[in-house]
């Protein structure tokens, strides 16, 4: 990268290639599909290049490459997340015209709960944030409230859903 940075055109080609390996293998097992992993990391190869200039040649580069990737992979899941339709009555109804109650109904009743049971500020927060996808500015700008008041709010929301979903404190460190 640094020798693309001075202007080194077949050093920039060479770098392109040989990432764009090491990104198939982060996104291939990360990715819902062969299809999305390609795309991730056709995308992520055109914000590396968009951002080669931030790249400081004192620094490791694997790290800064991962970063970019990892943003890619978070857009990814997020639009995915924003395009899921809500499943119809219609489609939820056997042949013998019972409603089957999905599995994570129960968890998702709980989560709307405890989501209900937030401040008004904290509950707007965290739907434009995780459910809406918008970032820290964007969501202060349409509360109009600062950054700092957004990450608060969000952040004491967090802590009360964590102590909503694990009443006893007890650490899971198995996901983490």
């Amino acid at each position: 990268m640094t020798l693309a940075q001075g202007g080194d055109r077949s050093a920039y080609d060479a770098l392109l290639r040989e990432i764009a390996s090491l990104l198939r293998g982060f996104f291939g097992s990360r990715a819902d599909c062969n299809e999305a992993a390609e795309d991730l990391v056709q995308e992520t190869l055109v914000s590396i290049h968009r951002a080669r200039h931030t790249y400081m040649p004192d620094r490791p580069f694997a790290p800064w490459m991962y970063a970019i990737a990892r943003c890619r992979l978070a857009d990814h899941w997020r639009k995915r997340a924003r395009r899921v339709p809500q499943v119809a009555l219609d489609e939820m109804t056997s042949a013998e015209g019972a409603v089957e109650e999905p599995a994570d109904n129960v968890l998702n009743d709980r989560i709307r709960e405890t989501l209900d049971g937030l401040p008004v500020g904290q509950r707007k927060v965290l739907q434009l944030l995780k459910l809406d996808g918008l970032s820290i500015k964007e969501t202060a700008r349409k509360l109009q409230m600062t950054e700092a008041a957004v990450k608060v709010a969000a952040h004491r929301a967090y802590e009360r859903l964590r102590k909503k979903f694990n009443p006893h404190g007890k650490e899971d460190n198995e996901n983490r």
